[in-house]
């Protein structure tokens, strides 16, 4: 069959195909098992596995980001769909299109707590969304969380570029299910986010917390047939840092 033919087809072979189904579980195996060392490759097998031809949500959309935060399965960094740009320490937040609702789906940050002089708050968000959902989304630890002071990064992570390196960045993080109630918050605890930048300290953050602020992003959560489609706008959320 030549290219013009399969075009031709889609359309019935769509038909007999039924309504997507979703298999979270399955997926998140499957990635798991099967991560390679190509970001093309991986978003192929959550696509594929979807069922739907839906490359945008996994892949990102501008240069290919290399992974900075836990290499995959075969020692090389898997890429995920966060549209590049870098977060950089003593620049201001990139503009990722980011908002506290997308397709439905909104973020906030549930807690910010004091866990010791030396370290970074405990932070917990929550995502709420207007119907029920069962769709792949990235997991808490890889949630992009940032410290700022006067709207310029001064620290956080898993993604935290050095002053000057402006490099694109990516995480090895596919495959971890999101399921959502109409209108029923879910809490995740997002874990240790302690790395500030240059010679900034954690006593003096503590010092005068009311001078920052925490910034929580994260890609909105993949699901078939999702209101608005498949997007790459990120999901945010802003919290002051508290005592």
């Amino acid at each position: 069959m030549n290219k013009e033919e399969l075009r031709d087809a889609l359309p019935e072979l769509a038909d007999l195909a039924g309504p997507a189904q979703l298999d979270v579980e399955g997926i998140a195996q499957a990635v798991r098992r099967r991560r390679t060392r190509s970001g093309l490759a991986a978003g192929a097998v959550l696509a594929v596995a979807a069922g739907v031809a839906a490359t945008a949500a996994v892949l990102p959309t501008g240069p290919a980001a290399v992974g900075a935060a836990g290499p995959g399965e075969g020692g090389e960094p898997t890429v995920i769909g966060v549209p590049a740009g870098a977060y950089t320490c003593g620049r201001p937040l990139p503009d990722k299109q980011a908002s506290t609702t997308v397709n439905g789906i909104t973020l906030s940050v549930s807690s910010v707590r004091r866990a010791g002089d030396g370290t970074g708050p405990a932070v917990d968000v929550a995502y709420r969304a207007d119907r029920s959902v069962d769709g792949v989304g990235v997991p808490p630890e890889y949630l992009e969380t940032l410290y700022v002071k006067d709207g310029v990064v001064v620290g956080g992570g898993p993604l935290l570029n050095r002053p000057g390196d402006t490099e694109a960045q990516g995480v090895d993080a596919l495959g971890h299910p999101v399921r959502l109630e109409a209108g029923v918050p879910k809490v995740e605890p997002l874990g240790e986010r302690n790395t500030l930048c240059g010679s900034l300290t954690w006593q003096q953050v503590w010092a005068e917390p009311e001078r920052y602020e925490v910034v929580v992003r994260a890609a909105v959560p993949f699901e078939p047939g999702a209101p608005g489609g498949v997007t790459t706008r990120l999901l945010e959320a802003r919290s002051p840092l508290a005592r």
